[in-house]
């Protein structure tokens, strides 16, 4: 995966939904996806990241304080595993708890030799 760090947009989650989710692809931002040439400003042109045999979790922290991890959050991947594909599965108390204000998650991917993270 890619040294530097590449963020989302800004995603706007409601409290007290019920079922929130975020679903995301996760893309290697060095290295062109089949068929494209790579432009490190345009995340069509990068490759999926293959999530086989991989566990993802989600750490979440508030963007301004003392960078505590305030909730371990699950993803799941979907096949096929080599898009990248995943989505993430908030708990409605977790968010009926949380203040107002920005919020940052760092993704852990895991497999049994390496470890690798990735925040958006």
């Amino acid at each position: 995966m890619g040294r530097r760090r590449s963020h989302a947009e800004t995603i706007y989650l409601v409290r007290r939904d019920n079922l929130p989710t975020i679903d995301f692809c996760l893309k290697d931002n060095e290295r062109a996806a089949p068929g494209y040439h790579l432009d490190p400003r345009d995340p069509d042109t990068w490759r999926p990241v293959d999530i086989t045999g991989k566990t993802l979790t989600g750490w979440m922290r508030a963007m301004c304080g003392n960078g505590e991890i305030l909730y371990g959050i699950p993803i799941l991947r979907h096949q096929p595993f080599g898009e990248g594909k995943c989505t993430m599965l908030g708990s409605p108390s977790t968010l009926m708890n949380m203040s107002p204000g920005w919020y940052e998650i760092e993704i852990e991917m895991e497999e049994s030799y390496h470890s690798y993270l990735q925040t958006v």
